[in-house]
């Protein structure tokens, strides 16, 4: 027996043949859902061949979603969809993430994130930003704070290094 992404993909292609039938030929075509659930089924994106999990209730509207050009969005089955390379980005919550020791100064030790297939740096950027913003707020003001106190610092020891060289090397 299909999935039910495989007959959603079926029911959107149906559709799409239908509608090229004039009135007399669609007849008592209908179709018909009953109950369909919450429970979760995969599809595939074309894009990238991500796995996405659709809830049931909205698997057709999902199956009937078009790119730019018309072509559809998802396929039922992995095979029909490009190969999925998951990216090995972790991000700055995750358990492992370079960023811990950082999180655990400003106070965020016990804030965790599972994600850790993030394509680019920018995709880590990205999902701080809209999964994790209080967090990412506080992440990069102590961040910013750290590169502030450093450049103080540093403009501190130019100026001693200035006035000693006007003073004629003495101290």
């Amino acid at each position: 027996m299909p999935g039910k992404a495989a007959t959603a993909e079926r029911v959107r292609d149906l559709k799409s043949q239908i509608a090229n039938l004039s009135a007399e030929e669609v007849g008592d075509i209908l179709f018909l859902e009953i109950s369909p659930g919450r429970e979760p089924v995969t599809v595939y994106s074309k894009e990238d061949g991500s796995p996405v999990l659709v809830p049931s209730y909205r698997i057709n509207e999902v199956m009937s979603l078009t790119d730019s050009e018309g072509n559809h969005r998802f396929v039922a089955e992995a095979k029909d969809a490009p190969e999925y390379r998951p990216g090995t980005v972790k991000c700055f919550l995750h358990k492992d993430s370079p960023e811990r020791p950082i999180l655990e100064m400003v106070g965020l030790q016990s804030a965790t994130c599972p994600k850790a297939t993030l394509a680019s740096d920018h995709s880590k950027r990205m999902h701080a930003l809209h999964r994790h913003k209080n967090e990412w707020i506080a992440y990069q003001g102590y961040v910013e704070d750290q590169k502030e106190a450093k450049r103080e610092k540093r403009l501190d020891e130019q100026l001693d290094a200035t006035l000693a060289l006007a003073r004629g090397g003495q101290k």
